[in-house]
């Protein structure tokens, strides 16, 4: 278990903010959205490196450059 030293006046901001009493319960959320957006940059970056991806799809692809 990780011990974690939290901006406990931003805690108490965000207790009223989700309706949860405990600081955990506000922590939780918080991690898992943070764990996931990172994820999904990760894949977003891992995607846009592909090559060849047009072929692999057996459709067209558009980069958002031309999409402008």
């Amino acid at each position: 278990m990780a011990i974690i030293d939290p901006d406990l006046p931003q805690l108490g901001r965000a207790g009223p903010d989700t309706a949860e009493r405990s600081n955990r319960a506000v922590l939780d959320p918080a991690l898992r959205r943070l764990i996931a957006s990172r994820k999904k940059g990760a894949l977003i970056d891992g995607i846009a490196r592909l090559t060849d991806l047009e072929y692999g799809l057996g459709a067209p692809v558009i980069s958002s450059e031309s999409q402008s």
